[in-house]
Order: structure tokens, then sequence, then C-alpha cells
């Protein structure tokens, strides 16, 4: 077996130098997030994908939305207010997805219910702060734990080196860009200097826009966004020393600051705005050992505090009217103020040891993680005979969790067949304070979980990839304990402490044909979930009561297929043209037979690119297609998880042109033109839940990017 301590040390100090491969027609890049060891794509036994610097470049990314883009299988949801809350891989979301930046998980989803008062997204950072993003589709709760039952997404920002080159020891790029989608500006600085062996970067992004430029026109439907101005900082400061051959010592901090303001239709209110914010500090310190010691030959340490604070506003206004309350002041007009506020505090603990014994490559652990959550709701009102209020939407919690995790690679057959057993032990509880109005339980639980991964080279170029593996999910604390009654408007919300943990069984088969003019990757798997989480409506006395529930069982089954081809040494075209073709199908049902929702329409990307021989200049032509969601795929029973007369979602093609030139060598301008043919469209994640097609929830019109880069 190839001596993979040495190289897992050097790709580790390598990674955190910026060393990644760019070349997008083979399989060379470098994950880690699929294993936890760092192993080229070829080589892993799982659907992993990658989304490099210079994907994220000549995308022009801007957004979350674009940096998925052209990643089929993989999506994201949100809001017109609130922009961005989750990621959907292969029909799961929210928290059945685990989020990872730098390592370390990220803040939860938290969904403060209807009309959008208070939301919480996963994500923050910045797409100009990253150089890479690692998708891991399907179960890996093995190696990540409870909430990677749907798979992986790992965040990696730039790191000192990346600009510290060719012995330079001072660098840094910097970057304006334009995108008339929502007529936004951003300003990107990035300066890294060396000092000894202390390597510093300070990086630094804002973000100015206003709401996106689609399809819609007046008059509005209600609580849907008219007018927007956004603003987005984030600052990211590293400092990462070799103290010598043994030790490193990486540290980071990052403060992130968003302000939206929102003016919001109704046809209740004479007036309705609101003004959202963000903030999230983030600090981290990273220990690598090259220890070399009988137990472990590398051991990792990360420690890691993140807190964030979400703070919606809502003011909004009604003149007096004949009526009663709580719609209709009784005695004059009502200026409305309502300040909601959700904060998470976690601190995360993990280290990871790495050993190889002849044809074994172990790598075992643990972590920790405590969080203490709270959301406050506050209503104030002008009105006299409208009492100020406090809203519990849910108590405040403290959830942590811990867990054991062990790997064993081991190579055989001359490295030909390579196995990966894997088991992990979980520990989760939820604790919630008492409330004035209510008592909550206390939930937890355990599980193991296993996976077994194959990977066999059936020719020099061919590789059959294989898994099984479990998942597992503990509810999050708002399945468990969300809980507010509205009897004005019909509905109330019922906690449901008695939750079991989601658990999962996935299989997946596939094969790989890797060469110097063509990457291909063909995969099947299927998906057992049971004691699925999902919410459900009943009719109680006049009013609607909604409930979290475990359904008895979900599937989920698809089909993926990319290819990327070198038209130069395939047919002699001129050197630099290249394609590259991805699909993704996915259907889902539950134990009754009802389409899962949140499974997207099966769609596909195509890509025509040319860079020149000299790198100067290229250009690309991308088209994405996302077929229909007809009846048939819909779940439109109400009671059940689904939208009675849920509408349909239409097809749709979307071609998207951009080229690149390079006037001097460390100048970069970009230019796109994004929807070419102005296609009137829809994202399924949007229009689901909804009972007709609105152009207020479309998406960009014809739209155009700029931007320049300066690297020194």
């Amino acid at each position: 077996m190839y001596k993979k301590s040495i190289l897992s040390a050097s790709i580790l100090i390598a990674l955190s130098q910026g060393a990644y491969a760019e070349d997008t027609s083979t399989f060379n890049e470098v994950v880690v997030s699929a294993t936890r060891t760092n192993q080229t794509m070829d080589t892993v036994a799982a659907s992993v994908a990658v989304v490099s610097e210079k994907d994220l470049e000549e995308n022009m990314a801007k957004d979350l939305n674009d940096v998925f883009e052209y990643t089929p299988g993989v999506t994201v949801n949100g809001t017109q207010r609130q922009g961005v809350q989750s990621i959907n891989i292969r029909g799961m979301e929210g928290k059945r997805v685990k989020i990872l930046v730098d390592g370390a998980s990220q803040p939860g989803v938290f969904d403060g219910g209807p009309y959008s008062f208070i939301n919480s997204s996963a994500v923050t950072v910045d797409p100009d702060m990253l150089k890479s993003v690692e998708i891991v589709k399907g179960a890996a709760s093995s190696l990540h734990g409870s909430d990677a039952i749907g798979g992986v997404v790992a965040f990696e920002t730039k790191d000192p080196s990346d600009f510290l080159k060719d012995g330079k020891d001072f660098g840094g790029q910097a970057k304006l860009s334009y995108s008339s989608e929502d007529n936004s500006f951003s300003e990107h600085v990035a300066l890294a200097k060396q000092f000894d062996n202390v390597e510093a970067l300070v990086a630094y992004t804002r973000r100015d826009g206003s709401e996106l430029q689609n399809f819609a026109k007046a008059p509005y439907d209600d609580y849907s966004v008219t007018d927007q101005d956004y603003y987005k900082n984030d600052l990211l400061v590293k400092l990462q020393s070799q103290l010598n051959d043994d030790h490193r010592l990486e540290f980071l901090g990052e403060v992130i600051y968003n302000q939206t303001d929102s003016d919001i239709a109704s046809s209740s209110y004479k007036n309705f705005n609101a003004e959202d914010t963000t903030k999230q500090n983030r600090l981290g310190l990273k220990h690598i050992w090259f220890a070399d010691l009988a137990i472990s030959d590398t051991i990792t340490s990360q420690l890691t505090w993140i807190s964030k604070e979400e703070n919606g506003v809502t003011n909004r206004f009604k003149e007096a009217s004949a009526g009663h309350p709580p719609w209709v002041p009784a005695n004059g007009d009502n200026q409305q103020k309502k300040d909601y506020e959700y904060t998470e505090d976690k601190i995360e603990f993990e280290t990871q040891l790495d050993k190889e014994i002849q044809n074994h490559y172990l790598v075992y652990g643990l972590s920790y993680k405590h969080s203490d959550i709270s959301n406050t709701n506050r209503e104030f009102n002008s009105d006299p005979s409208t009492p100020d209020k406090v809203y519990v939407y849910t108590p405040d919690a403290k959830e942590q969790s811990f867990g054991l995790f062990l790997q064993d690679e081991i190579a055989l057959l001359n490295d030909k067949l390579i196995l990966t057993p894997g088991v992990r032990y979980d520990y989760f509880s939820t604790d919630p304070s008492d409330t004035s109005d209510e008592s909550f339980k206390k939930f937890s639980d355990s599980a193991f979980t296993g996976r077994l991964g194959a990977t066999y080279k059936v020719s020099q170029p061919g590789t059959v990839f294989a898994q099984v593996s479990q998942g597992f999910r503990a509810p999050s604390f708002d399945e468990l304990y969300y809980t507010y009654d509205n009897p004005g408007h019909g509905y109330t919300n019922r906690p449901n402490p008695d939750l079991e943990s989601e658990k999962s069984l996935s299989y997946e088969l596939g094969y790989r044909h890797n060469t110097a003019a063509s990457a291909t990757e063909f995969a099947l798997y299927y998906s057992d979930f049971t004691d699925f989480i999902d919410q459900t409506s009943t009719s109680n006395g006049g009013l609607t009561e909604y409930t979290f529930i475990n359904i008895n069982e979900a599937t989920v089954k698809g089909v993926e297929l990319s290819n990327s081809l070198d038209w130069h040494a395939i047919a002699s075209l001129p050197q630099g043209v290249t394609t590259r073709v991805a699909a993704a199908y996915t259907e889902g049902e539950d134990g009754n037979g009802n389409p899962l929702n949140s499974v997207n329409p099966w769609n596909a990307v195509a890509a025509v690119n040319y860079d020149s021989p000299n790198a100067l200049w290229g250009t690309s032509l991308k088209v994405n297609y996302t077929a229909k969601k007809s009846d048939s795929d819909i779940n439109s029973d109400g009671n059940n998880g689904g939208t009675k007369d849920q509408v349909a979602l239409p097809s749709a093609t979307v071609v998207d042109l951009t080229a690149y030139y390079k006037p001097m060598k460390d100048l970069t301008v970009r230019a796109g033109v994004m929807n070419l043919t102005n296609e009137e469209y829809y994202l399924w994640n949007d229009v689901r839940g909804e009972t007709e097609l609105s152009r207020d929830i479309t998406q960009a019109e014809r739209n155009y990017n700029i931007s320049v880069k300066y690297e020194f």
C-alpha cells in the first residue's frame, strides 16, 4: 500500500496552503469530507461533487444559489424576505444536511413559522471567501453524526498561502463586481503576509443590492417583497504557523453582519415593512500534531465557537375600521411592531487520529457539541385595545451531542480493491426550559451507525464503487417543542417531545471512467428512511392543528450521470475546447405512497467551454434544463405533508453565456449574460406549498454580470 500517512500529511499541509486542482475534466480534486481522509475523487466510494474556486469565478457566483446552480441534485431553499435558508441534496434538506465551514458545523436552520417573521439560515459565508465546496450526496452519519443523514456540504475558506506563492512574502487580490439581477455591487479584498514562520490573512467582502429583478408586476400577492435593499459584510482573519516539523497551529476569526430592509405587499395593512439582520461571530483554533506515535501518525484537534443572532423586525400599520380584534383595532389606528429574535451560541470540539498499519489506514476520534438556543418574540401595538404580547414559539433549549467514530481503509489485491468499513456512536440530548405556560420534557437518544464502502479498479481507467450506509438524525428542538396558538386565524401548533429519531439505510452503486481526455461517472442510489419526521395537520374543533410526527417510512431513489470531455485530445479540435454534461433524477415517496414534495424534478446541465492556449481569454455557454413536476409527482394531501391543490411546475431551459479576458498577467475581466433567452421560469423550492403560479416568485429576467479582479 502506498504510504498514505505521508501522503495525507503532505496533502493536509498543501490544503492549508491552498493547493487544489483546477482541472475540471478529471477526478483529481482532493476531497476530505466523504471519508475524513485526503483522497482524490476517483478513489472515493461515494458520490461527491466539488465546486472549486475556478468554478465559482467562472460562474460569477454571488450567492449560494449561484454556487450550486450547475450541480444537479443540489438546490437551495429560501424566502424572498430572508434569502437562502438551507440546502437540498437528493430531496433531503434543512437539518438533514450537515453544513461545515472550515471543518466546523454551523448553527442549524430555524423556521419561525408562516409569514417569515423570523428565520435563520444554516449558511452565511460569502462566495468570494471560498476556495472550494465539497458536497457528499447521501447519508454520512457514520463519520459526521446526526445531521448528515441526507449528506454533507463542506465549505473551505481561503488561506494565507493561497496568495503567498512563488516565494513571495506578500500577496493578495482585489475584486469589484456588479450584477443587474438585483442591482448589486460587491467589493472584495484579501491581503496575505508572511512573518517568519507565521502566515496572516485579512479578507473582507461587502455587498449592496436590492430586490430580485424578476417578472413580477403590480398588483403583488400578499407577503411578496415589492422593494428591498440589503448589505452584507464578511470579515475573515487567519493566522497560521508551522511551529516546527511536528506541530502546526491555525487560528481564525470571522465577523459577519448582514441587513435587509424590505417593503412587503399586504391587502390588510396600509404599510408593511421589515428589517432583518444577521450577526455571526466565529473563532476557531486548530492544532495538527505529526506525532508518529504507536497510536497515531497524525492528531488533528479543532475547537470552534460560533455565536449567531437573527433579528426580524416587522412594522405594519392598520387603519381603524369596522371589525374586531385582532385584525382591526376597535378604538383607533394601530402601528404594530413585531420584534423577533433567534440566537444560537455553539461550541464544538473535535479530535481525529490517523494511523497507517501495513495495508490498513485507520481514522478514529471523537466530537462534542453544545448549543444554547433562544427564541424571543415580542409584539408592540400603539392602539390601547390591542395589548402588547410575548409569543413563545419554542422554549429556550440546550442541545448536546457526543460522538465516537472509527474507520478502517483496507487496501487489497495490490491496491485494486479498497474496502472502507466504519462505525460511529452518537449520543444526543435536548433540554428545554420551562415557560410560564408550559413544561417540556427532556429528549435524549443514542445510536450506532455503520458504513461499508468499496472501490475496485476493473481496468486502468475504470473503477466501480459501492457503499451501504446507515443514517441517524435526532429531532431538532423546534420539531420537538414548536408551539403557537392562533385561533383568530384558525390554526394551532402542538409540540411533540415523544418524537423518535430518524433512521436510514442507503445503497449506492456507481462507475467512474477517467482518462486524460475524459471523465465519466454514473451512480444509482436507494435510501430507506424509518421514523421519518414530517409535519401533519388535523381538524380539531374548527381549528387546524399542526404537529410533527414520525411517519412509518419514506424512500428516495435515483440516478446521476456526469461527463467531461477534452475535444482537442479526442477529435483534434482546437486546444481548449471542452464540454461537460451532468444530470440527476430523484424520486421519493412516504409510506402511504405519496410523493415527497421535497424532491426536485430531474434536471441536467450542459456546458461548452473554450479557453485559449495562452490562457488570455475564454468563454462558456451553459444550458440548465429543469423538467416539469406534474401532479403525479406531487403530494396534494394537506393532512399528510402535502399542500391541497398544489400547483404543478412547468419545465424550463435557462441559457447563460460568460467570458473572460486578461489584458495583463494579474488582471482578469469577466462578463456574463444570464438567462440569455429571457425565460420566465420558477424553482420548485419556491413553488412548493403554492396553489397557483405567481410572477412574484419567478426567477430573474435576462441580466448582466461583470467583474474585475486584480491579483498581486
